[in-house]
């Protein structure tokens, strides 16, 4: 599987893909343009309200991290520390709550459900 690219014309928030196009041509006007295009690789989408509705919550409360899964099936959630570590891994269904035993730090939450992968940077007080 080939990466995809894109230009984007930041201007006319239009994306070509460089992989297909054979060209692309449009009117600039005379002076500098450092910020008309940029190289992209995946093209932005909009959310729509739905959307929001339906992502998986991740948060702390304390020395928990808590996952509301928002009627989303989740396969897994991986916990890791601030150099990479794995710390925890569980697999649940539905909302949950992670006790971290009082390990203050930064973490990585990383939440596998049906649909989506969803990663969060947590601070355990």
């Amino acid at each position: 599987l080939l990466q995809s690219i894109y230009l984007k014309d930041n201007l006319l928030n239009k994306y070509i893909d460089l992989r297909k196009a054979k060209s692309y041509s449009t009117n600039i006007n005379t002076g500098i343009n450092n910020s008309r295009f940029s190289i992209v690789f995946k093209k932005e989408t909009t959310t729509t309200i739905s959307d929001l509705e339906n992502q998986i919550d991740i948060f702390a409360n304390g020395n928990d991290i808590i996952i509301n899964a928002n009627n989303n099936k989740i396969f897994g959630i991986s916990i890791y520390d601030i150099n990479g570590k794995l710390i925890k891994q569980e697999s649940i269904n539905d909302s949950n709550i992670i006790n971290m035993n009082s390990k203050t730090g930064i973490y990585f939450v990383k939440v596998i459900s049906e649909d989506n992968i969803y990663t969060k940077k947590l601070f355990i007080k």
